[in-house]
């Protein structure tokens, strides 16, 4: 196969092959041969890049191997060896999820009733359910594996899974954090934190945790300072969760009305207080209402009464009066309320501020690499078996 310099690359960038692939071949020379073995080989590590980067994953996650019959995984500094040879990268990051957690804790939750339980022992429980219904001609990929739609236990139970494994790929997942995810009355709140952490920490941001600072000690500060390993730029990161009455742990109960409300004021002011106040600043906050795939988003009731408070308190920035922040943006990250039935994607708008009070460099590709990451939430690819079905849990 004769490729000329200006030719587009064969491996499928659509840039010229000569800014692209054309250094594979030392030797080249116009018009030389490339081996097909060759181009097909860079083909496939360049769409499965974009696949990563797509869903908002920059950093990398090596591929296990198989040594003496068993497989070999990496995470962060730690070499897990003499797993079972056909484990998936969804059933090793719940794996690594439960060493988390620790033996005991999980002692605790298996002599509970199940209404007793924590969230994330109910959602493994309902885990297992789930293999176990799955398990059905249909749903099987080959004669070792099977995939099927995730319900909403199992992709909550999934997405944590691989949050929690993500940080500790970038060695960032502190102990103050893992004793909040343990306590019932603070599981909201950290697993929304941890959720925004790893969402950075896999777009390449390094990340520190200013609890775990003695200078922020009594003094308001945000969740986080993410710095972008590339070009610098630290912005502080604040994650806020809407608790809502008998969802999760939250006592009491509310009616579908209430539970579809966007009455976030008090958290967004909250969220603005934390503001460390000389760098970038960017919140988060999750709605924690039923998932409606069906409604558009501007047609939300959470949207609108987002709107009409955003449009009453906030749009009155100017040079002259620049916002505080540079990004809001709202989530819905409301796989537990799907329980049995199959999973839906997260929901989510964003407002970038025009006016920032600390603006950032090179803003448009990290708006554009965050709102993909969000886009993807919660659809954890397989990074051991590619295939099409990203959107599927695959198990042994």
């Amino acid at each position: 196969m004769k490729i000329g310099r200006n030719d587009k690359c064969p491996c499928g960038s659509g840039k010229k092959y000569k800014k692209c692939c054309m250094g594979i071949d030392a030797d080249f020379e116009d018009g030389g041969e490339v081996p097909k073995e060759v181009i097909e080989y860079f083909s496939k590590i360049r769409e499965e890049d974009k696949a990563m980067k797509d869903a908002g994953i920059y950093i990398d996650f090596v591929k296990p191997i198989i040594f003496e019959g068993k497989k070999v995984w990496a995470l962060g500094n730690t070499v897990y060896h003499g797993r079972k040879s056909g484990e998936t990268f969804h059933e090793f990051i719940i794996s690594i999820l439960i060493l988390t957690l620790g033996e005991d804790w999980w002692k605790e939750q298996e002599v509970k009733a199940f209404d007793e339980k924590h969230f994330i022992a109910k959602c493994y429980s309902k885990y297992i359910e789930w293999q176990k219904n799955n398990s059905i001609e249909k749903n099987r990929i080959n004669e070792d594996y099977w995939g099927a739609t995730p319900d909403g236990w199992t992709r909550s139970l999934l997405s944590l899974a691989f949050d929690v494994a993500s940080l500790r790929h970038v060695r960032r997942f502190p102990d103050h954090l893992l004793i909040k995810l343990k306590r019932k009355e603070d599981y909201q709140s950290a697993r929304y934190e941890i959720s925004i952490a790893a969402i950075f920490a896999r777009l390449n941001f390094d990340i520190d945790f200013l609890d775990v600072k003695e200078e922020w000690r009594g003094k308001k500060h945000c969740e986080f300072i993410a710095m972008h390993k590339q070009s610098k730029v630290s912005i502080a990161i604040e994650a806020k969760s809407r608790h809502r009455k008998g969802i999760i742990h939250t006592q009491g109960s509310a009616t579908e009305n209430e539970l579809m409300k966007g009455d976030v004021g008090r958290l967004l002011n909250q969220a603005k207080k934390q503001n460390v106040g000389n760098i970038p600043f960017m919140i988060f906050v999750d709605i924690n209402s039923p998932a409606t795939p069906e409604i558009s988003v501007e047609n939300k009731k959470w949207f609108r009464d987002i709107q009409k408070l955003f449009r009453n308190n906030y749009a009155t920035a100017s040079k002259k009066n620049p916002d505080e922040f540079n990004l809001l943006v709202f989530t819905n990250f409301s796989h537990h309320y799907q329980t049995d039935k199959e999973a839906e994607k997260g929901e989510y708008f964003s407002i970038i501020s025009p006016y920032p009070k600390f603006p950032i460099s090179d803003m448009e590709n990290h708006i554009n690499a965050i709102i993909s990451a969000l886009n993807h939430y919660g659809n954890v690819l397989n990074i051991d078996l590619k295939s099409k079905m990203g959107g599927q849990v695959k198990y042994k």
